[in-house]
């Protein structure tokens, strides 16, 4: 790594001609050697995470500190052009990252070291994490890994089992990160300080431009609210008829471990017990891809048909040679969640998925193939520039895609349902409109498939709020780590209307079973995403020449909403988040209307709907916490002691 950061004081010493001259042949060659490390770094992250051993995690831990090392002298040796005011928009707008950094940048690499040595083996304790379920006996079937976990979740319909399967994984999974996890925020806002923010949390929000982008999502959702409150009050209506023998608490909160996985953020698998109208369900479909004999590749081959069909090219064999469709049966421990992954060189780029045959992996396929033909869209701008427009912009993308691949018009385009018909049973064509006393929409179907959809999207928009919300008061100092499960639930209780199964401690770190807090992956770019997702879907579907609802819209095969779609993602970063939404929705405002939009059939569905109407507490139920075996951090405490002070005076001033 040494050579690159050698090459590029080269660069500085040779380049003449004009100031901004010599600024945009800088960018031209910091991005090819960019090119080089990125790729050179991904290599050998992708073989970690396929293949998690102690040598690959060794090997990772030390090309981390190494492209960390080269990123700074990047930052450095761009402060050279300071001066510069740049009449150039796109090497404008590369500074405009760069200069992002307004501290010294140099990092000791001992602390880049010990940071990834956290990271990783936050990562292994997670994703490695064992249970046994309740009185097996069996020598084959009794542990369950991650996978198995989730799947059990969802299938078992025993309360005491679910909520005994919660408690061990919280305690295998998340438990033991509580150790490790106030050194590894310490050394994360130490980077981000070198850099001239305060801490971690105003890093992060840089990529998101405006100083006041928290409370515009705090504005959002709170205008989703009232839609997600029905829905809260549906479901737990239905559970409680479900498992008549659960004591709910009088709070309103619905008891996580009855939700479906561990974090009871995504609710699909409640659909089969609470589904309003049995055997109308429109998009059910799993048992077709079983008998055509699909495999998971095959579901991203026909994903990639999609894509094709507006117009876009196919991907190149290398991109199938290379990637991870299913979970190795060679005995490899692999990291299982679906990625994408821009190697940064050449185009080239690979999916990392444990996928099955499985509606589940059918919509994953489509979302993670959106990443692929952004990544493919902004390959010719220069290596800075190569992301979102902000980070909610990449997951907006794919979401916005399975919104189309979710319709039963798509799902019959390529034959795995049946022509959509109306509750008389009489087929109809797509964009059929609701006229006069006619009922076409919405039938019975169309109830059943905006349920599941909400289930899916709109449960998981408070939970990919509330994540950051907490994290970021851990940054900012304003979590203490025995305030760490405490405020997490706390959190939870008033903004998603849950409550932890068993009384929680601040011994325990259930927030640390979520994967993308012990791999310190934001979470907040899903919360937007699920917003800019309905946007981009409304305005892609005018192209199309939609008519009729929004939740019937699929461009498939529409080559202009294809065009429109790929003047977006060719942007990458090389105009603010603002502009680019402006130019495919007409708006330089994120607006939650398209989302209430969508499900609008739905909510009058719930509003006629004769059961109790319940709103949550926003305090946690009483006895959800005990005091616990609080931990003595003296690591830590001094620090912390000093924000606290160091707040308490700012706030004073």
């Amino acid at each position: 790594m040494a050579k690159y950061g050698l090459v590029l004081c080269a660069i500085i010493s040779i380049v003449g001609g004009s100031r901004e001259k010599e600024a945009i042949q800088w960018v031209k060659d910091y991005s090819l050697l960019t090119d080089d490390a990125m790729h050179t770094w991904n290599t050998v992250n992708w073989n970690y995470q396929t293949n998690i051993t102690k040598e690959n995690e060794q090997a990772a831990t030390e090309q981390r500190g190494r492209i960390s090392s080269f990123l700074a002298q990047v930052n450095e040796n761009a402060s050279h052009f300071d001066d510069v005011i740049f009449t150039d928009n796109i090497t404008k707008r590369v500074f405009h990252f760069l200069r992002r950094n307004t501290g010294k940048g140099i990092v000791d690499s001992s602390i880049i070291r010990r940071m990834g040595e956290l990271r990783y083996k936050m990562m292994r304790q997670t994703n490695s994490a064992r249970i046994r379920r309740l009185n097996c006996t069996s020598e084959v079937d009794c542990e369950l890994d991650r996978i198995g976990y989730r799947d059990a979740m969802g299938e078992v319909k025993e309360p005491e089992e679910l909520k005994y399967m919660w408690e061990k994984m919280m305690d295998a999974a998340a438990k033991p990160n509580l150790e490790i996890y106030p050194e590894f925020i310490d050394l994360k806002n130490k980077v981000a300080q070198s850099s001239g923010f305060n801490n971690r949390a105003e890093d992060l929000l840089f990529y998101y431009d405006d100083e006041d982008f928290e409370e515009q999502c705090l504005v959002l959702w709170k205008e989703v609210l009232p839609l997600y409150q029905k829905l809260q009050n549906f479901v737990r209506h239905h559970l409680k008829q479900v498992y008549s023998e659960v004591e709910f608490p009088d709070s309103g909160h619905i008891p996580v471990h009855l939700l479906g996985g561990s974090m009871g953020a995504f609710w699909q698998h409640l659909y089969k017990d609470i589904e309003p109208f049995s055997n109308k369900s429109r998009v059910s479909f799993g048992d077709e891809l079983l008998a055509k004999n699909y495999t998971s590749k095959g579901i991203y081959k026909q994903a990639e048909s999609f894509f094709v069909s507006l117009g876009y090219d196919p991907l190149p064999a290398q991109f199938w040679e290379d990637s991870m469709f299913e979970k190795p049966i060679d005995g490899r421990e692999v990291i299982c969640g679906a990625s994408a992954w821009d190697f940064g060189k050449n185009g080239e780029s690979r999916i990392k998925h444990c996928g099955t045959v499985t509606e589940m992996t059918f919509n994953t396929a489509h979302h993670e193939l959106g990443h692929i033909y952004y990544f493919k869209a902004y390959a010719e701008l220069p290596h800075r520039l190569r992301q979102g427009a902000n980070p909610g912009f990449h997951e907006a993308i794919g979401d916005c895609i399975s919104l189309s691949t979710e319709t039963s018009h798509y799902l019959h385009h390529v034959h795995l349902v049946d022509k959509p018909t109306n509750d008389e049973g009489q087929t109809f064509p797509q964009n059929t409109l609701k006229t006069g006393d006619v009922h076409l929409f919405p039938s019975e179907a169309d109830v059943n498939f905006l349920l599941r959809q909400a289930l899916y999207k709109l449960a998981i928009m408070p939970f990919s709020l509330l994540v950051d919300t907490w994290r970021y008061s851990v940054y900012r100092g304003e979590t203490l780590p025995h305030e760490y499960n405490k405020n997490w639930w706390n959190l939870r209780c008033k903004i998603q209307g849950v409550s932890p199964p068993s009384p929680r401690s601040s011994s325990d770190f259930d927030p640390a079973e979520l994967s993308h807090i012990s791999s310190d992956t934001p979470y907040l770019r899903y919360f937007v995403s699920l917003i800019l997702q309905f946007q981009f879907h409304e305005a892609l579907c005018q192209e199309a020449g939609h008519q009729g609802p929004l939740y019937t819209c699929d461009i498939y095969q529409s080559k202009e909403a294809g065009a429109k779609l790929w003047s977006l993602m060719e942007l990458g970063a090389s105009k603010p988040w603002s502009e680019a939404l402006q130019m495919i929705a007409g708006t330089r405002k994120m607006n939650a209307q398209p989302v209430l939009e969508y499900f609008k059939p739905l909510s009058d569905w719930l509003d006629a709907q004769n059961f109790p109407r319940v709103t949550w507490d926003e305090e946690c139920p009483d006895g959800s916490f005990t005091s616990g075996a609080e931990r003595t951090y003296l690591y830590h405490l001094p620090l912390l002691v000093c924000v606290r002070i160091i707040m308490v005076t700012l706030s004073l001033d």
